[in-house]
């Protein structure tokens, strides 16, 4: 489950890459995620390259325009995995 400042919409992008809309149309650049937790762990590394995420996954995430790209950090489904992510936005 996400929780965030906006309605969040999951879907598999590549390989272990999710992706998920952060902004509006009003607001299309909303700035970077600082803070990205998996439950009460970060995920982490933050602006990886999106090939390293697709390719390895494990938490890595990036930004990109209006969307957070990321994977969990044991490449699960975030939809069914059963824990809470949420993001907080530096602005």
């Amino acid at each position: 489950m996400w929780m965030g400042a906006c309605p969040l919409i999951q879907r598999h992008l590549y390989g272990r890459m999710r992706v998920t809309r952060i902004a509006s149309q009003r607001d299309p650049h909303p700035g970077f995620p600082r803070h990205t937790p998996e439950d009460d762990t970060s995920l982490a590394p933050a602006h990886a390259l999106h090939f390293c995420i697709r390719a390895f996954g494990g938490g890595a995430y990036s930004h990109w325009q209006n969307r957070l790209l990321f994977s969990t950090s044991d490449n699960s489904n975030p939809n069914s995995n059963g824990r809470v992510y949420s993001f907080d936005l530096q602005g």
